[in-house]
């Protein structure tokens, strides 16, 4: 027999399970007790604009560590850490080898332009009358 105790709580499970309740965390599938958490960007500009932001504001924490600024916050290597592992989870990597693949290309087409204007080059050396 369950007593009032056990009632609420069943009730409280029931209604935290039927609503949309802890929807920020998602299991991660390739590691076990992780979760994530979706930050939505709307291009990579601005992923990257706010990994820089980060990343400022992690400098002027360490230049600023011994000034008024910063001493409003206890410990602010500690918050600077978990800065700085985040902004290293945000780094686009796989885009930079895409990146690699269009900076070889361009450098190939660069380089096959340069051949044409030489070619066109002789042809319009050998075309004019000595």
């Amino acid at each position: 027999m369950k007593n009032e105790k056990d009632i609420r709580l069943d009730d409280f499970i029931e209604e935290i399970t039927t609503y949309a309740y802890f929807t920020t965390l998602k299991p991660n599938n390739k590691k076990d007790n992780q979760f994530n958490a979706n930050i939505t960007f709307g291009r990579y500009s601005d992923l990257l604009g706010s990994i820089k932001d980060l990343l400022k504001i992690c400098l002027h924490t360490l230049y600023n560590s011994e000034s008024q600024n910063s001493g409003q916050i206890k410990n602010p290597t500690v918050h600077m850490i978990s800065v700085l592992e985040m902004a290293v989870q945000l780094i686009p990597s796989t885009e930079g080898e895409a990146l690699d693949a269009v900076h070889a290309y361009v450098l190939e087409s660069d380089k096959d332009k340069d051949k044409d204007k030489e070619s066109d080059k002789i042809l319009e050396d050998n075309q004019t009358p000595a």
